[in-house]
């Protein structure tokens, strides 16, 4: 399986005789979460199911390894760009030549301290701490190309600039040979729609 190779140069943060690469906790990561799974213990839920068994040919590994098996990436440089380079190498043959990128951002409330949630503009739950995260989407195919975990209390707008020329080095330079990058910008806030603006940035030579 692609998703499965494409990861597997991390596979040497843990022994060799590992039972559970991380390739395959990728794997079953994205396969949890395509499943909404949205927090780490409701892999529980997967651990006995047949039809994800039979899909990761073997029994699932135990929810709580999972944040043990992510920590391992501190050890690894960049490894977010990292990521981000290999989930682009999955999805650009499914994109279409001609992009449309419409940034949007969102609150993300919590309900505790998780690390790097902060107070800010939150019309769903005031008062309550939450993430500001900053996606891209590419128009055609709704697929999620790039994103970034954001504190509560920034600004929709704050890094959208940096957060667009990141997104335009993930992607190959078929998709912008030599024409101007159009960036359809979507600010969300409490998940009510407030503004559009359009940005037109020249990629550098």
């Amino acid at each position: 399986m692609k998703i499965e190779q494409t990861f597997q140069d991390f596979d040497c943060l843990k022994k060799g005789n590992a039972k559970y690469p991380l390739s395959k906790i990728f794997l079953y990561l994205i396969t949890g979460w395509l499943a909404d799974c949205s927090y780490m213990f409701h892999f529980r839920s997967l651990q006995k199911d047949p039809l994800i068994t039979a899909f990761l040919g073997e029994k699932c590994p135990h929810y709580t390894l999972l944040s043990k098996d992510l920590l391992r990436l501190k050890n690894v440089e960049d490894a977010a760009i990292e990521f981000k380079e290999r989930e682009m190498d999955i999805l650009e043959p499914w994109l279409d030549s001609n992009l449309i990128l419409d940034f949007d951002s969102s609150v993300e409330t919590v309900y505790g301290n998780q690390e790097g949630a902060k107070v800010g503009a939150n019309s769903h739950k005031p008062g309550r701490k939450s993430y500001h995260p900053l996606l891209v989407f590419e128009g055609k195919s709704h697929l999620c190309l790039n994103g970034v975990l954001r504190p509560g209390l920034v600004h929709s707008s704050d890094h959208v600039i940096e957060f667009a020329e990141e997104t335009y080095r993930l992607l190959s330079s078929q998709y912008f040979s030599g024409m101007p990058f159009l960036i359809n910008v979507l600010v969300e806030k409490s998940f009510t729609v407030t503004g559009k603006t359009t940005r037109s940035i020249m990629p550098e030579n």
